[in-house]
């Protein structure tokens, strides 16, 4: 638009403002563009941030593998200590035991020899007493000791003292009170009734026999058949049985067959200390 006359031709000519042309709908037909109204997808991770996200997921398994294999290791490490005390305990108490073993008492009995009583006369042999002394071959004391034996040897055929049943029942029954004549066992107990390292019991126990007689069914002998029993200085029970017959005309006497043992208690103590007498309390 130009300036009126009368303005000055240097006057600045005032600026019109420029309208904004307006963007003309579309047509009908025409659709809109589809990518000028979806949002732009967002960038791709990288692989480190990958990486990153799936360590995120995985830490929770791995500290809980990683506490599984801890609880394992552990429970494995306690029953190795285990077994290993265990290994311990018992190399300790075979060691004590072997230490009790070879510094317990041993009781045993001293070479018997026979004594001629009367000599033979006619049919009737010779008959002998012979003097039974219990003694400690050992290195501690022995205690309560009982030695248990019938004063009069029992006579029988040789073959008895072959059967271990006719023998057992003498050693284990009779010696013990478990039959009705038990009270005429004579006992003799060393006084007072202890047997040091090395000591022989004082007292013997005299037993008597006869020499051997023949007959057509066999021969026919006198059995000493005993036992004896104590209590070592571990306070542990032990016993030594005893069986000889008189073998020949001079009364020399010989092992039987069966009967001549001793036990082998392990030398573990009792919770509680035995009491004397040890084989029969009914038996002064």
């Amino acid at each position: 638009m130009p300036l009126p006359s009368y303005f000055p031709k240097w006057y600045p000519a005032r600026v019109q403002p420029t309208l904004k042309s307006r963007a003309a709908p579309p047509a009908k037909d025409e659709r809109p563009d589809s990518t000028a109204l979806t949002p732009n997808p967002p960038p791709t991770p990288t692989n480190k941030k990958r990486t990153a996200k799936r360590c995120r997921k995985c830490l929770p398994i791995a500290t809980f593998a990683v506490e599984v294999l801890a609880l394992f290791g552990l429970a494995v490490y306690a029953g190795l200590t285990y077994r290993m005390w265990q290994e311990m305990q018992n190399a300790n108490k075979a060691n004590s035991e072997s230490f009790r073993t070879d510094e317990r008492a041993w009781a045993g009995i001293e070479p018997i020899e026979p004594i001629l009583k009367t000599p033979a006369s006619g049919k009737f042999t010779a008959s002998f007493a012979y003097n039974l002394r219990a003694k400690n071959t050992g290195k501690t004391v022995a205690r309560c000791v009982e030695v248990r034996a019938p004063q009069q040897a029992a006579l029988s055929f040789l073959t008895t003292g072959e059967n271990p049943e006719w023998v057992d029942n003498w050693q284990d029954n009779f010696l013990l009170g478990k039959f009705k004549n038990s009270s005429d066992i004579p006992i003799v107990r060393s006084a007072p009734r202890v047997l040091a390292p090395g000591q022989v019991a004082p007292v013997p126990l005299v037993l008597y026999g006869q020499g051997p007689q023949i007959f057509p069914k066999g021969e026919f002998v006198s059995f000493l058949v005993g036992r004896i029993d104590y209590i070592d200085e571990f306070y542990v029970r032990h016993w030594v049985k005893f069986c000889f017959f008189v073998a020949k005309p001079n009364g020399d006497l010989e092992y039987c067959k069966y009967g001549n043992d001793e036990d082998n208690n392990p030398e573990i103590p009792p919770p509680a200390k035995p009491s004397c007498p040890i084989a029969n309390p009914a038996v002064p």
